[in-house]
């Protein structure tokens, strides 16, 4: 008698538990879902509030991209590197910079393409991915490669850096 005794206790203590951890809502989630809705309410009334026009909405491709007709291919590639040399001054080490043969042509726009190799720590790699983001140009970073180097204690990084010019 008292083994089925034991077998039933622990087969309702496994039941309970079973339903507390997997079966209860959990009530700290409800309360972090409720207080977020209600900061996404207030932020919904607080733009309705403000009457934002449409204009003030819209940047315009001037400030984002190159000038086509101010700026020749090699101007505005060389403006480029300028501003990668720059965002790479205090943090990374620039090992190579190298521009595209020609540039990737559009309809409307060019993209201007250099691939980058660098070597730093990872926070000096944010720190040149947040100087970089301070200038007002549009700027894409694709095929990103980071590799840890065996002797030291930073990154070799290559990436391909990718800016627009406006032809019209």
């Amino acid at each position: 008698m008292d083994v089925k005794k034991v077998f039933i206790l622990l087969t309702v203590l496994v039941i309970c538990i079973n339903y507390t951890n997997y079966f209860q809502q959990d009530s700290e989630k409800l309360y972090r879902t409720i207080e977020n809705l209600k900061m996404k309410i207030a932020q919904g009334k607080e733009i309705q509030k403000r009457k934002i026009q449409k204009e003030e909405l819209q940047v315009g491709a001037d400030k984002l991209v190159f000038d086509g007709t101010k700026l020749s291919y090699s101007e505005a590639m060389g403006k480029l590197q300028d501003i990668i040399t720059k965002s790479t001054q205090k943090s990374c080490t620039l090992t190579k910079i190298q521009w595209a043969q020609t540039p990737s042509t559009n309809l409307w726009y060019d993209r201007l393409r250099m691939n980058v190799s660098l070597q730093c720590t990872p926070k000096d790699l944010f720190s040149f991915i947040n100087r970089l983001k301070e200038n007002n140009k549009l700027f894409v970073i694709n095929n990103l490669r980071v590799l840890r180097m065996r002797n030291k204690e930073k990154l070799y990084v290559k990436m391909q850096v990718m800016a627009y010019r406006k032809n019209r």
